[in-house]
């Protein structure tokens, strides 16, 4: 006879990720294999960097009520996902012999980073490997900290909301859980893969390998950037050109006016020549300090995502590129044109679905730095 598992659930938490333009939530079946609703609402710019101060934070309760009005989001239990804006990231190395526990290690270097007391700080890390610079060993670790009071603050604001935030995720970790959801290979989950979010305001890069990652580094290039390059170079105002830009991506290929394009593509070429300029930085850091596990592809996702942009950064970087798909693996009732920008979001939101990881094997390299 079959017996009823009353404490499974059916739905994922609501995965939510608050950007620079507006808020996104999704949520899934539990396994992760139905969409069951999402939303985005915009939000006002954020006022010196703070995603969650000022007006922000009204327009955002009022954001989560409309979405949670119009959609059926169930339950109340929601991943709230952290990016630069609230953690301060570090890859630190740090000796592999010492007196010191590793966190203590870790704890120390830290401090000495922090714009605040480390007394104040909720620190996780991730040891990466072991890596070789001159005649010692040392270990490569990624460093994650968060002002309690902060953490506090987002907490209290949703549940204003009416959300109760069962997780805080990090960015990059949402990233890799989206990207194990589509890619299901033993190889392609084993392979290094270099994964660029381009968002509004900025960019995150990171290198994983088998769930776990290697490299992180966040770059101030976004969609603003490029909205700020077209509005120069065309004598627009900034909206006009965001506008004209996202017209023109927006079409098919076959319906875009040349003479626009190629305006567009002149005006961002700067952009794009610098963000292919820091990734080639990121593969020569990863090459390196990882050796005997070259990259084996860029995936590009984020709102600022498409086609083209992989084309000529696989060009650039002389590695296979893909746009991400997070919903290749999850049914919806409707094709989701923007998918790139919702890997994110899909990552929190499948946060229950997949166990942490084990470390990613990596062997002692020569550093040169």
């Amino acid at each position: 006879m079959a017996i009823w598992d009353w404490t499974r659930r059916s739905w994922s938490p609501i995965g939510i990720e608050v950007g620079s333009s507006g808020v996104r939530m999704v949520q899934l079946s539990h396994d992760g294999t139905r969409l069951h609703a999402m939303g985005r609402r915009e939000l006002p710019p954020a006022c010196d960097g703070d995603l969650y101060s000022g007006d922000r934070q009204t327009a955002l309760i009022d954001a989560i009520d409309s979405l949670r009005a119009q959609s059926v989001f169930r339950g109340r239990r929601a991943v709230v996902v952290l990016n630069d804006r609230q953690l301060l990231v570090q890859n630190l190395r740090v000796p592999r012999v010492s007196e010191l526990s590793l966190p203590d290690l870790v704890e120390r270097e830290l401090a000495e980073r922090l714009p605040y007391p480390i007394g104040q700080a909720e620190v996780r890390h991730v040891t990466v490997g072991e890596v070789r610079q001159g005649d010692r060993l040392y270990r490569e670790v990624i460093v994650f900290a968060a002002r309690s009071e902060t953490l506090h603050h987002i907490v209290t604001l949703f549940d204003k909301a009416g959300l109760q935030v069962c997780a805080m995720d990090v960015e990059p970790a949402a990233l890799i859980r989206s990207f194990l959801h589509e890619y299901r290979r033993d190889e392609d989950r084993a392979s290094r893969t270099l994964m660029v979010h381009i968002g509004t305001a900025r960019t995150v890069v990171l290198v994983c390998g088998e769930g776990h990652p290697l490299l992180i580094k966040y770059l101030q290039i976004g969609g603003r950037q490029f909205d700020q390059a077209v509005a120069e170079h065309l004598d627009m105002e900034l909206r006009a050109a965001a506008s004209l830009r996202r017209h023109q991506g927006d079409r098919r290929a076959s319906r875009r006016d040349p003479d626009v394009l190629r305006s567009v593509r002149e005006a961002t070429r700067p952009v794009v020549e610098r963000l292919i300029s820091e990734l080639a930085m990121c593969c020569r850091y990863y090459s390196v300090t990882f050796r005997g596990s070259p990259l084996s592809r860029v995936l590009l996702g984020g709102g600022e995502a498409d086609a083209d942009l992989a084309r000529l950064i696989s060009q650039r970087l002389n590695l296979a590129a893909d746009v991400a798909q997070p919903f290749r693996h999850i049914r919806a009732e409707t094709p989701i044109e923007d998918a790139p920008a919702w890997d994110v979001a899909v990552g929190a939101a499948l946060r229950e679905r997949y166990a942490s990881p084990k470390p990613a094997a990596t062997q002692p390299a020569e550093c040169r730095t």
